[in-house]
């Protein structure tokens, strides 16, 4: 399914199955109910775009939990206590954001899933007020170290550390094609979301120049634009002999495509995380086209995408597996979170269960490749595992084109 067919699917196939549907932006209750027991339920809100303008960046994450959810709901829920979602649809507009996180407070849920671009955050943190919230993207502040909101939580990592690995495997895969950093002539292209303007400016540009990569270009795409060739002219005449791009699925791939038809003979590398990244490289072919990646993939024969594969079927998700990796692990989190805190589970014993919270069972770490752990001090995770990933002509799929790494948490001051 193509990038344009999943953005007018997500609100059909986000909504199936068994959750709750709140009106977008009102009080408005909707119909549907949690599926599995008749215990008493974990009442969890989850807010993401849907239907807006990056749907298909942020849908399939909360399609990926939903799905999580109702099989864990077929399969008697936490102690015979299903969990039922509250979903809304904030289309990436602050004002709804606001108003999702306001409703969930006014229902007294346990605790919010909020999935949404960086440019949504400062409406959703003056909502939301102390609901223990788990945040569906990079993990932004108040996430990250130094000093995370004590009620703000994110699976992952901040977009500082994700930019220091970008930068780490651009010189592994130059020094395999014999390049030294100082041949290196880098093009940094982002779309206009204040988040990844700041990680291209602020984080991977001096992170850069600081190993010797002269950073000829940093380009900002505005987020309506999904013709990329002008960019891609623009770096080729910039003399860039590669490229990282760091922000929303549709225009990354879009760039690896124009890249291509252009003939432009660098490497590209984007962020191969995000729903809707690793079916566009199998779409685009370029064998320029490299992804970082957190998660392991189909290609890699792991039980878990057996899982997440039926579940799916039995719950009508639309979105492919791959672009459910994200928020299946968020179901994990969220799961081992509430059985850890027992029912009824109070927002006060959540954060207490979360400020602490491990997770390293084999499923999770055999989707996500690296341990999970929650402090005091960091709200995110304490390091991530990255490889890059890229389209195999001969497999006929994505494969790891790289071995993995390991990048500490670098934390993220500021607000």
């Amino acid at each position: 399914m193509n990038l344009s067919n999943l953005k007018r699917a997500l609100p059909a196939l986000v909504l199936a199955g068994a959750v709750v549907l709140a009106g977008c932006g009102d009080d408005d209750e909707g119909s549907g109910a949690a599926s599995g027991n008749g215990g008493e339920p974990y009442v969890i809100g989850a807010t993401s775009d849907i239907s807006g303008p990056v749907a298909a960046t942020y849908g399939p994450i909360l399609e990926g939990l939903r799905v999580y959810v109702d099989q864990l709901n077929d399969d008697g829920g936490i102690d015979g206590h299903p969990i039922e979602l509250l979903i809304r649809d904030h289309k990436s507009d602050p004002a709804l954001v606001a108003s999702d996180a306001k409703f969930f407070n006014q229902r007294e849920t346990t605790g919010i899933f909020y999935a949404g671009p960086s440019s949504t955050l400062a409406s959703y943190l003056q909502s939301a007020q102390d609901a223990p919230t788990l945040y569906g993207n990079a993990c932004y502040p108040p996430a990250p170290p130094p000093e995370p909101a004590p009620n703000f939580f994110c699976v992952g990592v901040s977009p500082a550390t994700d930019a220091k690995a970008l930068v780490d495997l651009l010189l592994a895969h130059a020094e395999e094609e014999g390049k030294a950093p100082e041949d290196l002539k880098l093009a940094l292209v982002a779309e206009d979301i204040p988040g990844c303007r700041v990680v291209n400016k602020d984080v991977i540009a001096p992170d850069a120049e600081s190993r010797g990569i002269d950073v000829v270009a940093n380009e900002v795409v505005p987020v309506t634009v999904t013709n990329l060739t002008p960019t891609a002219e623009k770096i080729d005449r910039a003399g860039a002999n590669a490229v990282i791009h760091y922000c929303l699925s549709a225009q990354m791939v879009a760039l690896g495509d124009a890249l291509g038809q252009i003939e432009w003979p660098g490497s590209y590398m984007a962020a191969g995380n995000i729903p809707g990244m690793i079916d566009g490289v199998a779409e685009v072919k370029n064998p320029n086209f490299f992804a970082f990646d957190w998660f392991g993939l189909p290609s890699d024969d792991l039980a878990v995408f057996d899982d997440i594969e039926a579940a799916a079927e039995a719950h009508d998700a639309k979105a492919p597996i791959v672009d459910l990796r994200w928020g299946w692990s968020v179901g994990i989190v969220l799961h081992q979170a509430l059985e850890q805190c027992g029912f009824p589970c109070e927002r006060s014993k959540l954060l207490e269960v979360m400020g602490a919270l491990k997770v390293d069972d084999p499923t999770f770490l055999e989707l996500f490749n690296s341990p999970l752990e929650w402090s005091e001090g960091n709200h995110a995770s304490p390091s991530k595992t990255y490889r890059l990933v890229g389209w195999d002509d001969d497999k006929q799929e994505v494969v790891g084109t790289t071995d993995w790494i390991s990048v500490d948490e670098v934390g993220m001051g500021g607000d």
